[in-house]
């Protein structure tokens, strides 16, 4: 019983990412040797060339947490804008939740005196 494997050819980005990796060991390579060449010791060379690798990687990352930071901004404000246009369109009130009184506020679960200085009710401790 013969078995065949089927032979899929690489697409483009699998070429251009074995490029990539061939592209970056080979220089760095070039560069241990180019180090050692001027005389550093190989052990200080590889430890030279690694710290060059973390910190440029280092770099990528922090890059990529700034990209995607104002990208997510970019996106809320947009969105934001965006529900302001929809608000004002339709029957939304936007002080529709908030407590008309200071009654109704006192009677809403999870009402904490302290939060608000609300010295008249009984509940409020400033020693807590």
């Amino acid at each position: 019983m013969a078995t065949t494997t089927h032979h899929h050819p690489a697409g483009i980005s699998t070429r251009l990412a074995h490029w990539l990796g061939r592209t970056w060991a080979r220089t760095w390579h070039k560069a241990g040797v180019v180090l050692v060449s001027t005389g550093l010791p190989p052990k200080a060379a590889t430890t030279l060339t690694w710290v060059a690798k973390l910190a440029i990687i280092a770099a990528a990352l922090y890059v990529a947490f700034w990209v995607v930071l104002v990208v997510g901004l970019v996106i809320l404000l947009l969105n934001g804008v965006d529900q302001r246009r929809v608000d004002n369109t339709g029957d939304y009130q936007p002080t529709d939740w908030m407590p008309t009184s200071i009654t109704e506020l006192r009677n809403k679960p999870g009402y904490d005196p302290v939060f608000y200085n609300d010295h008249d009710d009984y509940r409020y401790d400033a020693d807590d």
